[in-house]
């Protein structure tokens, strides 16, 4: 029985491959850490704006909104401006909005950077 012709990609395929693999790898882990790092400063936010749980919940429901409500919209918008593109945009959105958290004295401005952040955050997916 005669072994099956394969047919290897060349180098240069394969590195750019990894290359975009590992990219997104760790897009991926910055965004989620992003993303993890809001369970530690939830109950800060409820300190120091006087909030109640139920307002924390619907914090980060609205960060969880805003990721999944634009990531198809994201997706067709990444056809025309460049899958790496977007994604380098999202990640800055996503920085810039929490840095800009740290600043927020008010539950208004809360709000508006975890939407903008979750917006951001819908690049990755």
């Amino acid at each position: 029985m005669k072994p099956k012709n394969t047919v290897l990609p060349p180098p240069s395929a394969t590195k750019s491959r990894r290359m975009v693999l590992g990219t997104c790898s760790a897009t991926h882990l910055v965004h989620d850490g992003f993303s993890d790092f809001l369970y530690l400063l939830l109950p800060v936010w409820q300190v120091e704006l006087g909030l109640s749980l139920t307002q924390v919940g619907i914090i980060r429901t609205l960060y969880s909104g805003a990721l999944a409500s634009t990531q198809i919209p994201i997706g067709l918008l990444s056809e025309r401006l460049g899958e790496r593109r977007l994604l380098g945009l999202g990640t800055a959105l996503t920085g810039g909005a929490y840095f800009a958290l740290g600043m927020a004295e008010s539950l208004a401005a809360l709000v508006m950077f975890l939407l903008i952040a979750g917006t951001g955050s819908g690049t990755q997916h």
